[in-house]
């Protein structure tokens, strides 16, 4: 019932709905970055679209369910 759950459900629904049936591990840096330079028109939306995501992988990393490298880090956010 926390407003942080909310929202990144609300963000998991309006940003990733492409990725719903990928594995992350499948994810490129190459992809993400397209898909975040398409959300420019919406740089605050952006920027937390992109956090989220990193900490999804981040987390996925730690819990050892991927073992790749998290493509989403050193992308440039929006100001």
């Amino acid at each position: 019932h926390r407003a942080s759950r909310r929202q990144f459900e609300r963000i998991a629904r309006q940003f990733y709905q492409p990725w719903t049936a990928r594995p992350l591990e499948s994810l490129t840096r190459r992809e993400i970055r397209a898909w975040y330079l398409d959300l420019a028109h919406i740089p605050i939306y952006a920027n937390k679209a992109l956090t989220c995501l990193r900490a999804l992988i981040n987390w996925a990393i730690d819990l050892e369910l991927i073992t790749c490298a998290n493509p989403a880090l050193r992308i440039k956010r929006f100001p």
